[in-house]
């Protein structure tokens, strides 16, 4: 919104990730990780005080989480990449 002062630190989540998560992260197979590598970059561009490399993820703790977030939030991906948390 006008006037607002500008956002120099990303929205990050200071709880701490379940152990028993998994990570799902939007991505495209084909040219991943340069993909990655690329959106990781911009986002410290555009965060260049915070220091950071970033990507956006979500977490889900079973199958239907996941199924879940493949159908709502992150329907615009043809890929998800999903990670057992910790790695």
């Amino acid at each position: 919104m006008p006037g607002e002062p500008p956002i120099d630190r990303p929205r990050i989540r200071h709880a701490a990730i379940p152990e028993d998560a998994w990570l799902v992260v939007r991505g495209v197979a084909s040219i991943e990780p340069e993909t990655s590598r690329r959106q990781a970059e911009l986002f410290r561009r555009r965060f260049e005080g915070w220091g950071r490399f970033g990507l956006s993820a979500f977490y889900a703790r079973s199958d239907d989480e996941v199924l879940d977030l493949g159908e709502d939030r992150l329907d615009a991906f043809a890929t998800l990449f999903v990670y057992h948390w910790p790695t």
